[in-house]
């Protein structure tokens, strides 16, 4: 009987004398989305685009003003599927100062290059160099996309392209 009293108490005696439990604080939200959006360029860096796409989602649903997220989920999914999704964000992008307006621009040009809409990709390398001068992503992109066009008998790319070639080799800084 001493036993069971002794018992009963100890273990309210232990229960007060335990700290009280935290209650969980409020999650920053800049501080999660940048959390998600760290996993979805691990994910990406790791090619697996179709989680990085998730991620990269649940970072911009925390911070959607967070335009460089927006680019790399644009990115990811154009590898996985969703290239007319792509290019509207994208687009909507492109106008945006830089880095962003840049890499958005640089997105939509690779994006029509591999659709093989060599007019697009034509026209985002030439928004991307006036904007950038010195770009020479850019440059070189666009010496590969009137290629393309060239190669289905446009002879107006191909003079461009020459052109272009030209004045990259007689003013490297042009």
């Amino acid at each position: 009987m001493r036993l069971c009293v002794g018992i009963v108490l100890v273990v309210p005696a232990l229960a007060l004398a335990a700290p009280a439990a935290k209650k969980p604080a409020k999650s920053d939200p800049k501080k999660a989305a940048a959390e998600q959006a760290a996993r979805g360029d691990a994910w990406a860096v790791a090619g697996r685009c179709d989680e990085a796409v998730k991620a990269y989602r649940a970072s911009v649903a925390l911070q959607p003003k967070n335009p460089v997220v927006q680019v790399r989920l644009a990115h990811c999914l154009a590898k996985t599927g969703g290239a007319a999704e792509a290019k509207e964000m994208l687009t909507a992008l492109a106008d945006e100062a830089p880095p962003t307006g840049l890499l958005a621009l640089q997105e939509l040009g690779d994006l029509a290059l591999q659709s093989g809409d060599f007019v697009g990709a034509v026209d985002a390398y030439d928004k991307l160099l006036a904007k950038a001068p010195t770009n020479v992503y850019a440059r070189m992109a666009l010496l590969d996309a009137p290629k393309g066009l060239s190669d289905a008998c446009y002879a107006k790319a191909q003079a461009r392209r020459l052109a272009l070639a030209k004045k990259m080799k007689t003013h490297p800084k042009a």
